[in-house]
């Protein structure tokens, strides 16, 4: 009923947004003390979070309008985030994506400011390395600080900026072969009741050539 037929589960209509506030009210009253947070929505900057539409950051806006004061007169002491939105670099009028920076600054011109009291972000730092300044034409971890630039832009600097999200894919699978690595070593150092020989379980040349690469220091 709150959605039309044949359209996406994240699809939501501004004729249901009294609807969504009227849950997003309840929900702060029953878990108060145990649900201080509520984050309204998921990188609604995306086609696919935002029930297949092209983004629209000034309907987002009614929808957060529809729900702060709701929410905060059932629960006063619940904190309404907004945003976390998905680092892109969309290009202008893309119907897939909106770049994050052009839609945080869209929201705060149609009115944002007093409809919510912490934004929460994405930290996608993918394979640029952790340090890397933050650019427009570039998503990386501090990719953040130039929302928070759009907030002091706005005088909302009062406000936190809450990580709600963080990858690295690069980093993790650096670690993972350090893991890998260290396992070896430490079999290696410890060898089995099997194999008094010095190489720590088995005759596979697979794993022979390994313990000879953690050996000689060429596994990473």
């Amino acid at each position: 009923w709150a959605r039309p037929e044949n359209t996406s589960v994240n699809y939501l209509d501004e004729t249901h947004y009294a609807d969504f506030a009227a849950f997003a009210a309840a929900f702060a009253e029953r878990y108060r003390g145990r649900v201080n947070d509520i984050i309204i929505w998921n990188e609604p900057n995306v086609s696919f979070e935002w029930g297949q539409r092209a983004p629209d950051p000034a309907a987002y806006t009614e929808l957060l309008k529809a729900t702060y004061a709701r929410a905060h007169e059932k629960n006063p002491d619940v904190k309404i985030l907004a945003g976390a939105l998905a680092p892109n670099l969309a290009p202008p009028n893309s119907t897939d994506a909106m770049n994050d920076l052009e839609y945080l600054d869209k929201m705060y011109q149609a009115g944002a400011k007093d409809y919510f009291d912490t934004l929460a972000v994405h930290a996608y730092g993918w394979k640029a390395p952790a340090d890397e300044a933050p650019s427009p034409d570039r998503v990386n971890f501090r990719r953040t600080e130039l929302l928070r630039d759009i907030m002091l832009k706005y005088g909302d600097g009062a406000k936190n900026v809450a990580l709600h999200g963080i990858a690295a894919r690069h980093y993790v699978e650096i670690w993972r072969r350090r893991e890998k690595c260290g396992a070896h070593r430490r079999r290696l150092e410890r060898p089995s009741a099997l194999d008094q020989s010095g190489d720590a379980g088995g005759t596979h040349p697979k794993h022979n050539r390994r313990v000879r690469l953690v050996r000689e220091n060429k596994l990473d």
